[in-house]
């Protein structure tokens, strides 16, 4: 067993004890005193996600120009969720929190009603809740389209539509249109 009064490593004896893969014979049974923690990874957790070193940072003003294209956080019209929306966001474009905060100060000048910083921080506090993982900073992993929107390129190489004969709820015959494939 583990001698529980030694603290020089409280993560890797509770790794040690707990969360090895215990074989089929020793289920629900403590792991051994000789289980070794895991090897220390070499990868920059995802909140240490910068931009390649040749590459000019801008991310705060591409988080800007795209904050400017979400819609306005208006009360009764789920401007909760157009705040957090935003928040987040901020963080897919890799941003620490003060460039958010003040990225979202300006978002909220269109705010009607504009949002107290305290309501800001928290959506903010939110947003680290929701973007994990891979997801933070994975705006700055998209190359741009040169100019052309996703949906735009989607459509440009969907195939053809065709009509089609249907038959309406009070039996009239109409048209729709269905893909060709």
């Amino acid at each position: 067993m583990i001698d529980v009064t030694d603290i020089t490593n409280p993560i890797a004896t509770v790794h040690a004890t707990y969360l090895t893969t215990p074989s089929a014979g020793d289920l629900f049974q403590p792991a051994s005193d000789t289980a070794q923690p895991p090897a220390e990874t070499t990868q920059p957790p995802a909140a240490m996600v910068q931009p390649p070193a040749d590459a000019p940072d801008n991310r705060a003003e591409r988080c800007r120009k795209y904050l400017e294209t979400l819609q306005a956080s208006i009360s009764g019209q789920n401007g909760h969720d157009r705040l957090l929306q935003a928040a987040c966001e901020c963080l897919r474009f890799g941003l620490d929190d003060a460039t958010a905060m003040d990225l979202l100060r300006a978002y909220n000048k269109r705010a009607v009603p504009p949002w107290d910083e305290r309501d800001i921080e928290r959506k903010l506090s939110e947003a680290h809740k929701k973007v994990i993982g891979d997801e933070f900073g994975s705006r700055l992993r998209k190359q741009p389209t040169g100019g052309l929107s996703d949906a735009v390129t989607q459509a440009a190489t969907a195939p053809p539509l065709v009509a089609v004969d249907i038959w309406g709820f009070n039996g009239e015959l109409s048209q729709a249109a269905r893909s060709a494939d």
